[in-house]
């Protein structure tokens, strides 16, 4: 397929929001989650919810994805009902996934079990499949402790703040600690620190951030 024809097919296989968070509701906390792969923004209902979208951002064998995705009408105890499943990505191989985001424990409910079950089969007539993913299986690896730590300090920092990090390592042969850099004289802050490490950080996917944490520019460093 050439690149015009699969970036009209993914534009078209991957729709709109159907539900577009701007507020909170009573009880739920909505965060704003910018997707560079995308180029858009959205509201995301939970911290786990946005955890999993650090997750489809990072991953190299997701191509494009999108919250809150479609309306899926499923057969239950006899009745027909819509749900708004939480999340759809493409894959590098074309397969479309639709993910539902749920804490530990949810196959205990005899009512989620068929309710998925059913979301299931009447995906699979689509050619999507359908997965339900936990906390756990979301935050399991260094990675996501680390995004879930950074992402704040990538959010607020201004581009400036973060230039003060390039400046700061071009006066250390471009490779120091996150210490050694806020020792420097007009230091670059740590939360500054921590919104380079979030696009540059080598060893972002296997140490935890700290003080001590290396950070560096130059050639072997690509882009997320």
């Amino acid at each position: 397929m050439k690149s015009a024809n699969l970036e009209n097919w993914i534009e078209t296989a991957l729709p709109e929001p159907v539900r577009r968070l701007k507020r909170s509701r009573l009880g739920v906390q909505i965060s704003r989650f910018h997707s560079r792969k995308n180029q858009k923004s959205w509201g995301l209902e939970s911290s786990i919810e946005l955890d999993y979208a650090h997750f489809l951002e990072w991953s190299a064998e997701v191509v494009r994805f999108v919250p809150q995705p479609m309306e899926i009408e499923i057969l239950q105890h006899g009745r027909r009902k819509a749900y708004v499943p939480d999340f759809l990505h493409i894959s590098t191989k074309m397969d479309r996934t639709v993910t539902e985001i749920k804490p530990q424990g949810w196959d205990k409910s005899p009512f989620l079990v068929e309710k998925y079950e059913a979301c299931k089969v009447e995906l699979a007539f689509q050619g999507i499949k359908f997965q339900v993913l936990t906390d756990a299986d979301i935050r399991r690896d260094e990675l996501h402790r680390n995004l879930r730590h950074l992402y704040p300090s990538y959010k607020t920092s201004t581009p400036e703040q973060v230039l003060a990090v390039f400046a700061g390592l071009s006066r250390m042969n471009n490779r120091a600690t996150v210490g050694e850099l806020m020792a420097l004289p007009n230091p670059p802050t740590y939360a500054a620190c921590a919104a380079f490490a979030y696009e540059n950080w080598v060893d972002i996917h296997s140490k935890p951030f700290g003080l001590s944490t290396v950070l560096e520019i130059g050639d072997e460093h690509a882009d997320h």
